[in-house]
């Protein structure tokens, strides 16, 4: 059985950064959507 050495991870990115990150592009995807949606009004 193969044990597996996660440590370098306590020293990659935090949590809030990697979740603000994942808000921003749902944020993101959001625009878009909305920019397709309403294409008449820009």
């Amino acid at each position: 059985m193969h044990i597996y050495d996660y440590s370098f991870l306590k020293n990659s990115i935090p949590g809030n950064i990697v979740g603000l990150t994942g808000i921003i592009a749902d944020l993101k995807s959001r625009e878009e959507l909305r920019k397709l949606q309403y294409r008449e009004t820009i």
